[in-house]
C-alpha cells in the first residue's frame, strides 16, 4: 500500500479494498454502492475526496498564474542602492499614486536635512527634519522624476532631482563623492526613496517602477 492509497472497509467477502487517488476519480462509486461493495457513507467519502483533489488542482493553478503575473509586473521595478554612510535611523518616503511635487530642506553649509513628496493631493510625512531653507518643485501633468544625482560623504551634501522634461531641483553644495541614480526600464519613474538620517540625511536609495497612468495628478 502506497502512502497515497485510500483504504475503504467494504461489507463484502473481498475484505479490504484499496483505490489509488488517481483510480478513485474514475471509479463508478454509485455502482459499487448498488452492489453493496460500498456503503452510502463510503460513497460520499470518495466523492468528497475527489472534490478536494479538484480544488487542490485549481488552487495550484491559481497560485502559479498569480506568480507568473507578479513576475511580469516586477520586471518593471528596479532599485538604486543607497549611497552615503548609512548611519542613524531608517526612513522610507512612500505614498499612493504618482509623485506630483518635491520638497528638500538644505542647510546653509551644504547638508541635506529632509525630503517630502506629494503623491496626488497628499503630502507625505517628512523624511529627516525641517531645518534650513526649503526648496520645492511642482511637477506638471505627465511629468515625473527619472534621475537622482548629487554628492555625498558621511552626509548627503547635495541632491538633484531631474524630470523627464529636463527640469531639475538642485539643493545643497557639490562637495564629496558623486552619485547618479536612474531606472533600469524605459517608462519607469521614481516611486519612493529610502535611506537613513542622523541629524541630517546620511544615505539615500531610489525605487523605480511603472506607475498606472490613471493615478491621480494634481495642480495647485
Amino acid at each position: 500500500m502506497h502512502q497515497g492509497d485510500i483504504k475503504i472497509a467494504a461489507n463484502s467477502t473481498s475484505g479490504i479494498r484499496s483505490f489509488k487517488r488517481g483510480e478513485a476519480a474514475h471509479t463508478d462509486v454509485e455502482a459499487l454502492t448498488s452492489l453493496n461493495i460500498l456503503t452510502p457513507d463510503q460513497c460520499l467519502l470518495i466523492h468528497e475526496i475527489i472534490k478536494l483533489e479538484k480544488m487542490q488542482y485549481i488552487a495550484l493553478f491559481v497560485l502559479l498564474t498569480t506568480a507568473v503575473l507578479a513576475d511580469d509586473r516586477l520586471q518593471h521595478f528596479s532599485f538604486s542602492p543607497p549611497v552615503g554612510s548609512g548611519s542613524g535611523t531608517q526612513y522610507s518616503l512612500t505614498g499612493e499614486g504618482r509623485i506630483t511635487a518635491v520638497r528638500v530642506w538644505e542647510n546653509f553649509n551644504g547638508y541635506i536635512f529632509g525630503f517630502q513628496f506629494r503623491y496626488g493631493f497628499v503630502w507625505s510625512p517628512i523624511a529627516g527634519h525641517k531645518r534650513g531653507q526649503v526648496l520645492e518643485m511642482e511637477l506638471f501633468e505627465g511629468e515625473n522624476i527619472v534621475q537622482i544625482s548629487g554628492k555625498h560623504n558621511h552626509y548627503l551634501y547635495s541632491v538633484v532631482f531631474t524630470t523627464n522634461r529636463g527640469r531639475t531641483l538642485f539643493a545643497g553644495q557639490p562637495v564629496g563623492h558623486s552619485f547618479n541614480m536612474y531606472p533600469e526600464h524605459d517608462g519607469a519613474e521614481l516611486r519612493f526613496i529610502s535611506g537613513r538620517v542622523h541629524g541630517a540625511i546620511t544615505s539615500i536609495g531610489a525605487h523605480w517602477a511603472d506607475v498606472n497612468p490613471a493615478a491621480n495628478r494634481t495642480g495647485h
